[in-house]
């Protein structure tokens, strides 16, 4: 394991990333390479002596404890805490930006599902509007993220384009024939609740149904080729822009992006403990595997 590894002393103090999320060069569709803020903020999350309750992020909506990142080591399954926190950063980053999106946990779709696409409004409201937590006005919205889940074995991602295609996109890097419609109803059910929830929030102002928009699944190059990297293709997707069905950089990269993905969480500029975190982070010996990665 990776507490195993030796050790060498900790790298002098680095200043923090300047942007947020610097995970591929998206032009040259390439992956980035570790900065040494990176790999020691690696050697502390995974390391196997530290408390695994520690709190290493915290975005006052979600946070995520060590254990939680143990999902992020090599072939391991994404769990929904992973999950949350790139849909918090994501909500947080976003929010001002000139492309207006909603980013909703995981537990939206699992609670629309629950209600059977009839949602307990003022429940909904609460949870996932007030005080704009992941939701502000939808006159500037223009797509919407939503993580699936089938059975607690398999992600996939639901977005819903209000413009400029007014469709709804399910990608899904790992298509089942015998589980497509079963997929596929699960979906128009949180649509169907998510309409309501949109009448009832937006009233006068919601006059285009979203349960009227065509329902596509395009296809995905490559397809996940195992099956625990369901949930870094919903992350990568969420990451970039929808049109993008194409992420060759995670074929044989998954392992990178799940160190890279981890690191930035824990750097986030909306993380209340990342500079808690940082300076702890900086006092551990520095193992060979995390000083060696490229």
């Amino acid at each position: 394991m990776l507490a195993s590894r030796s050790a060498t002393s900790c790298p002098e103090p680095l200043p923090l990333p300047t942007k947020e999320f610097e995970l591929v060069d998206e032009e040259m569709n390439v992956f980035k390479p570790y900065t040494e803020i990176e790999k020691i903020i690696c050697n502390y999350i995974f390391n196997e002596d530290l408390d695994g309750r520690e709190v290493l992020v915290d975005m006052k909506y979600e946070f995520g404890e060590r254990e939680a990142f143990n999902a992020l080591l090599p072939n391991q399954w994404i769990t929904d805490e992973i999950i949350n926190l790139v849909i918090c950063k994501m909500t947080k980053e976003k929010r001002f930006s000139k492309i207006h999106a909603w980013y909703l946990p995981t537990h939206f779709s699992q609670r629309m599902m629950y209600e059977d696409g009839n949602p307990t409004l003022s429940w909904f409201k609460k949870s996932f509007k007030d005080n704009d937590k992941y939701m502000s006005k939808l006159v500037n919205c223009k797509q919407i993220f939503i993580p699936m889940n089938d059975n607690d074995s398999h992600w996939y991602l639901c977005v819903v384009e209000l413009i400029p295609n007014k469709c709804i996109y399910i990608l899904d890097s790992l298509p089942s024939t015998t589980k497509q419609d079963i997929r596929t109803k699960d979906v128009k059910t949180v649509i169907t609740g998510l309409d309501k929830l949109l009448s009832y929030l937006e009233k006068d102002n919601y006059t285009d149904s979203i349960t009227k928009f065509a329902l596509k699944s395009p296809p995905l190059n490559p397809r996940q080729n195992n099956g625990y990297d369901c949930g870094m293709y919903v992350i990568k997707h969420i990451c970039t822009n929808i049109f993008n069905f194409h992420l060759p950089f995670l074929e044989g990269k998954s392992e990178c992006f799940r160190y890279k993905l981890a690191a930035n969480l824990v750097l986030s500029k909306d993380n209340e403990q990342r500079s808690n975190i940082t300076e702890r982070s900086k006092k551990i010996p520095l193992k060979d595997y995390f000083l060696s990665l490229k």
